[in-house]
């Protein structure tokens, strides 16, 4: 096979695969702009991607699917579902679906641990083989056998996803309809937390190093040089020494693992030391977010009591089925995580490893240039120049592939291949109900299903508000690049990211769902996450403040904020004290009483004022901040009525806010200025807000007692 843009069979072709199926949508988690596959890595994916998927379909036939399918466009992934085409075939596949159910439903355990060893006992035999001794037979069977292992890994991963997952939605459908908890609320997350015991292991080793050189008074010598000094400096003394000695059993455990999880391309840590080094550095510098063991066995026992409190809400007749349910959905979020290790990230290294050796017994026969040439062949050629022991050579057809392969780091992937209107297409792919295209697809649905009428949100994954300055990293490499402190923006995060998860403060998703590595992260280290925020690492820049609210779904970048000036009047000085830790980029005055705060509004000059209703006479300083031309909020938890919100707005404010709501100052700041500065209406989101807040403490129709303020209110005519 030489033909340099379709090396594999799976090169997507528009005039065959649109006649398969309607669409076929980006797989932007696995190969986001400006990451496309090497040939070798596209061929092993596409071959044994396939492999996987239809093995899955078989052993779990879902009735509203048929099969996922992959094809590689420059080096991206694309991905579509076949549906079955008549009622028999779909009442064919109900039958022997209900027989799977039951299957994995006894037996999940057991092929978790079965595949988890095997995959394991693989990798071993890889780590410890004599390459140099091996002939050329024995390397053309270690190429055969590491496809099959690539083959047995995705069958694996696609079986559990498809039908662990498809039980797992089935517990997000029976929380909804039954206990009317839905996936994105802090109950719903907390039934998931500390389902992984062995969580954080890298994370918690890369700690230990830095406190290891801590304890050892070397922080100097880890801190202040280059990643790829620190070993030479350290080895100059005995303390040095230690610490490198520790380091060096660190690597021999944890150093099989590579930047990048799609492609063979990038170097193991055990190849290139620098990259945990710049890692260990980090955590040498900053506070860190840590998952300790008695947080782990908390949160177990918390959602064990959160557990029992929902099934004495669930009928009698359904508990046992409703826990069996909510047993594997915990078990399947576990594995989400767990699996990564011994598949995606493991599998990838040795995989890497065995290429390579292979490699350089090419390169010492001429077959090849360089080493890393091997990523641009595939294994077909590989086993040519095998078999010709090397005499013959790819030299030509891998500098013509990298070639491509540069410029396709510069093409920009259509999101969407489609016949149909792209909503239809994300309605088509909805309608399969197949979990691994929900997952591989998820971000790419939301984005064309729907429009958010609010600005920059997305899907809460993680709740919790962080505010802190945003790092915007579009690939792996750019990882070393985050700060302590700072909120991780990205096209997607994968699963070797989790060593900067300890340093953060939030992180903002275009692609990611539920049980994506973004999400479970985040709920471990108590981090907010939000997933799915179209177009977040063009709109968001590095360096820019921005705040997160993970509990609505919002982000707003805070430009507008700094340094503004605010007056905060109120007789509890611990609201006072909420308003500026929740607003640290603003200057604010304080005042507790009605008098404090005229002199204040007389003397001084304001962009806002945050006024109480109850205890300084707020309408009154409403009144006087008004003649002065100070925008006004109007804040209160005691005069929450409908009269007095009705007030407030007739009487100038441009926002009313109940106590209760406080954390969502900033963002109603940031409505409020970028308002004035388009000459808007100010209180363009207040009914969106605040409507479901209202329906529940006034009962339904409330707003029929001031039905024509409302109505106008609403077309923002007031």
């Amino acid at each position: 096979m030489t033909d340099l843009h379709e090396y594999t069979a799976y090169t997507y072709n528009p005039d065959i695969d649109m006649e398969e199926t309607q669409y076929w949508i980006l797989c932007a988690e696995d190969t986001p702009p400006s990451r496309p596959r090497t040939p070798m890595s596209d061929w092993f994916f596409q071959n044994c991607a396939n492999w996987g998927a239809a093995y899955a379909a078989e052993k779990f036939p879902i009735p509203t699917s048929k099969n996922v399918m992959f094809r590689s466009h420059n080096g991206y992934t694309y991905m579509s579902v076949i549906m079955p085409k008549t009622e028999l075939a779909t009442h064919y596949r109900s039958n022997k679906f209900k027989e799977s159910l039951d299957f994995i439903i006894n037996n999940y355990i057991h092929i978790i641990s079965t595949e988890k060893q095997q995959l394991l006992q693989k990798a071993e035999k890889i780590k410890h083989y004599q390459f140099d001794k091996a002939t050329y037979t024995e390397l053309s069977k270690i190429l055969d056998e590491r496809v099959d292992a690539t083959k047995q890994m995705y069958g694996t991963i696609f079986f559990l996803n498809q039908g662990l997952g498809t039980i797992y939605n089935l517990f997000q459908d029976l929380c909804e309809n039954m206990l009317g908890i839905t996936s994105s609320t802090a109950t719903f997350q907390n039934l998931l937390l500390g389902a992984s015991e062995s969580f954080s292991g890298i994370e918690q080793e890369l700690q230990t190093m830095a406190q290891k050189a801590i304890d050892l008074d070397l922080v100097s010598e880890l801190c202040e040089n280059k990643p790829e000094d620190v070993i030479s400096k350290m080895k100059k003394s005995d303390k040095g020494q230690t610490w490198y000695q520790s380091f060096s059993a660190f690597l021999h455990t944890h150093g099989w693992r590579s930047v990048a999880t799609n492609d063979y391309i990038s170097p193991l840590w055990l190849e290139k030391p620098s990259i945990p080094i710049s890692h260990i550095q980090k955590f040498a510098g900053s506070k860190l977010q840590s998952v300790p063991n008695n947080e782990i066995t908390d949160a177990i026992q918390d959602r064990k009591n959160l557990q029992d409190a929902l099934l004495k809400k669930v009928p009698i007749g359904q508990k046992e089925w409703f826990e069996t349910v909510m047993q594997i959905a915990r078990a399947f979020a576990a594995w989400k995580h767990e699996h990564k290790q011994y598949c995606e990230i493991l599998q990838t290294a040795i995989t890497r490893h065995a290429l390579l050796q292979i490699a350089h017994k090419l390169e010492d026969s001429g077959g090849i240039q360089q080493s890393e040439d091997i990523f641009f062949m595939v294994p077909e050629e590989v086993q040519k120049l095998i078999y010709s022991a090397g005499t013959s050579n790819q030299n030509l057809t891998v500098s013509q592939r990298r070639t491509i392969w540069e410029e396709n780091k510069k093409f920009i992937p259509p999101p969407l291949f489609s016949k149909v209107a792209p909503d239809q297409a994300a309605y088509l792919l909805l309608k399969t109900k197949n979990p691994i295209a929900m997952e591989l697809a998820l971000g790419m649905t939301t984005t064309i299903a729907t429009k958010n009428e609010l600005g920059l949100s997305g899907q809460v994954a993680s709740q919790g508000i962080a505010e802190g300055v945003a790092r915007v990293v579009l690939s792996q490499e750019e990882l070393s690049e985050i700060k302590g402190g700072e909120i991780l923006v990205a096209s997607t995060v994968g699963p070797n990211w989790s060593t900067v998860f300890p340093l953060i403060k939030g992180v903002i998703v275009e692609h990611g769902g539920m049980l994506s590595d973004a999400a479970i992260l985040g709920r471990e280290y108590k981090i907010p996450v939000i997933t799915n925020v179209n177009s977040a690492t063009d709109i968001i820049k590095s360096g820019q403040t921005i705040r997160l609210n993970a509990n609505s779904g919002n982000i707003n970048i805070l430009q507008a904020l700094e340094n503004k000036r605010l007056l905060v009047v109120d007789d509890e000085k611990d609201i006072i004290d909420t308003i500026e830790e929740l607003l640290p980029m603003c200057e604010i005055t304080r005042a507790t009483t009605f008098e404090k705060a005229v002199e204040l509004l007389n003397s001084k000059t304001f962009d806002v004022t945050i006024l109480d209703i109850m205890g300084v006479n707020g309408y009154k300083l409403l009144e006087i901040a008004n003649n002065k031309g100070f925008i006004s909020i109007m804040l209160t938890a005691h005069a929450l009525t409908l009269e007095d919100t009705v007030k407030s707005f007739r009487e100038g404010a441009a926002y009313f806010v109940p106590k209760e709501k406080l954390s969502d100052l900033s963002d109603i700041l940031h409505d409020i200025l970028e308002n004035k500065q388009k000459e808007n209406i100010f209180w363009t989101h207040w009914y969106d807000r605040y409507a479901p807040l209202y329906e529940k403490r006034f009962g339904h129709g409330w707003q029929n007692k001031h039905k024509e303020f409302w109505e106008i209110f609403k077309k923002n005519e007031y």
